[in-house]
């Protein structure tokens, strides 16, 4: 009985780990420590932050999709069409548009700021974090997915279509 145990216990870590590093060599591009170096991100690309990896350089996103579970504070950060998932932490140089060809995740324990306003203009917003907007949050009709804390200025558009179980602080 003993034996049946631990030949599943160990068949259970095994796949494990296989499916651990078969989702890490997703990544075109990994950071495990600091980088300050400059990338471009384009369809079928994947620019991972790992949980030690701090990106200080200049991106830009052209179909692409970052996957931040360190800290991603880029000089420069060029959203142009593309992903953006943050599962740690992120400071982006300005204020972000979210389009109808962006899709921005930030997950559960992440906390993001933003030196700007965040614009979500159509697209997938999605934030279960901690966000700071240093300015205003525009909202769409659809699209507008809060279950986290959003602290900003200023609030424009309504939240009739949207799911907003979270928190939004408007600070003057």
């Amino acid at each position: 009985m003993y034996i049946v145990k631990y030949i599943y216990l160990a068949t259970a870590l095994f796949i494990c780990s296989t499916l651990r590093s078969q989702n890490d060599s997703l990544c075109s591009v990994s950071i495990n420590s600091i980088s300050s170096a400059a990338y471009t991100v384009l369809a079928n690309q994947i620019f991972c932050v790992d949980s030690n990896g701090i990106f200080t350089g200049t991106i830009t996103v052209d179909g692409g999709k970052i996957n931040n579970k360190g800290i991603f504070k880029p000089k420069s950060f060029t959203f142009l069409t593309g992903e953006f998932n943050n599962y740690g932490r992120a400071a982006l140089p300005y204020g972000i548009n979210i389009d109808s060809n962006k899709v921005f995740i930030s997950g559960e324990k992440a906390f993001l700021r933003a030196n700007g306003s965040v614009n979500v203009l159509a697209g997938s917003f999605v934030n279960h974090g901690i966000l700071n907007i240093r300015d205003t949050l525009t909202v769409p009709l659809n699209g507008f997915n809060n279950t986290g804390i959003i602290n900003c200025r200023n609030v424009i558009g309504t939240f009739t279509n949207h799911s907003n179980t979270g928190i939004i602080n408007k600070t003057n």
